[in-house]
């Protein structure tokens, strides 16, 4: 197998990795700002998070 491809995989290998992971990465921050507008929206707000 030439380097350049060899190469070439390894890029695209780290590619499909990196897109998955910001996937991952924005599906928690989206999860986590609801959580934040849930409890901030709500009259016990200022309860819960002093």
């Amino acid at each position: 197998m030439p380097a350049d491809a060899l190469v070439r995989d390894l890029k695209q290998a780290a590619a499909r990795q990196q897109r998955e992971h910001d996937q991952q990465h924005r599906r928690q921050w989206g999860q986590a700002i609801a959580w934040h507008k849930l409890t901030w929206s709500t009259p016990t707000a200022n309860v819960i998070n002093i």
